[in-house]
């Protein structure tokens, strides 16, 4: 039942009825639970509908990406060799509290950019975590 009220709700992100959108008629519920089949489509009609669904669902995620973006820095220009502080988010320190943890680790060298959001540092040996760090991690 609920997988036919929501087969039969119209749906913002693509401007019609889910079950519709699949089999070009509308659903009809009877006491007995079961669906009134209506009149075939032409293979045509089919591929317009979906070539439809396709542009509107393209236009939907360009609109969630400009809404994303809107909210999301910019990530701050960082280059190989230069120095950052390594912020202890998820580090584990021998600190007693996260009160009196430290606010920055230390200065480290970047050594290489990973991908778009993640930076290689040249970390000391003896802190014993990877290397690789997320530039949310990361502060000028």
């Amino acid at each position: 039942m609920a997988e036919f009220a929501y087969n039969n709700r119209y749906q913002e992100s693509i401007t019609q009825r889910p079950f519709f959108a699949n089999y070009r008629m509308n659903a009809e519920y009877q006491a007995i639970g079961h669906l009134i089949q209506g009149m075939t489509t032409s293979p045509d009609d089919m591929s317009q509908l979906y070539d439809t669904l396709q542009a509107e669902m393209t236009e939907v995620q360009i609109r969630h990406k400009e809404y994303y973006d809107a909210q999301r820095r910019p990530d701050p220009n960082i280059q190989q060799e230069d120095m950052v502080w390594l912020l202890p988010r998820y580090i584990r320190t021998t600190r007693p509290c996260k009160k009196l943890d430290y606010k920055k680790i230390e200065l480290f060298k970047i050594l290489a950019k990973i991908g778009t959001s993640a930076y290689m540092l040249d970390l000391l040996a003896s802190m014993r975590i990877y290397n690789t760090l997320q530039i949310s991690l990361l502060e000028l």
